[in-house]
């Protein structure tokens, strides 16, 4: 993939799922909407310029290496997964999603020897989600989202 599609890609991506998290932040109280809509705001403009950099990259047949050896449609992949946790957090719940994503990720990014690695990146998930679960709800106390799950 070039440079020119990814910047497109990428710029869409953000858009998207930032509108889509403007349309969230709805039923919030104007105290809880102010800042994560600034951020918002901000990464629709930092997405518009990622988009108008696209539109004068006429010709470039520049590709693109993240971290060389993993391919940019993975993390392309992996960004898609974040956002649906970001969405899946207030549907299914934080430690479930925590539980999910990190399922997810480390699967996606586990390559060729992902059957080998699952007992591994099934440690890996439930290691994280309890010691989220131990340091926000125990610890900070902080409060969730009432949601379908856990």
């Amino acid at each position: 993939m070039n440079a020119r599609t990814a910047d497109f890609i990428i710029a869409a991506l953000i858009s998207l799922g930032s509108v889509f998290l403007l349309g969230q932040l709805q039923d919030i109280p104007r105290e809880g909407y102010i800042f994560p809509g600034i951020l918002l705001y901000g990464m629709i403009f930092c997405s518009a310029i990622l988009f108008f950099r696209a539109l004068l990259k006429s010709g470039s047949k520049e590709t693109i290496h993240v971290f060389k050896d993993v391919p940019l449609g993975k993390w392309m992949v992996v960004v898609t997964i974040f956002i649906l946790y970001v969405i899946g957090i207030f549907h299914i719940g934080f430690f479930t999603s925590t539980f999910l994503v990190s399922s997810a990720i480390t699967l996606v990014l586990s390559g060729e020897h992902w059957k080998k690695a699952i007992p591994g990146n099934l440690a890996f998930a439930i290691s994280l989600t309890i010691l989220f679960y131990l340091f926000f709800a125990k610890l900070m106390m902080v409060r969730f989202p009432d949601a379908l799950f856990f």
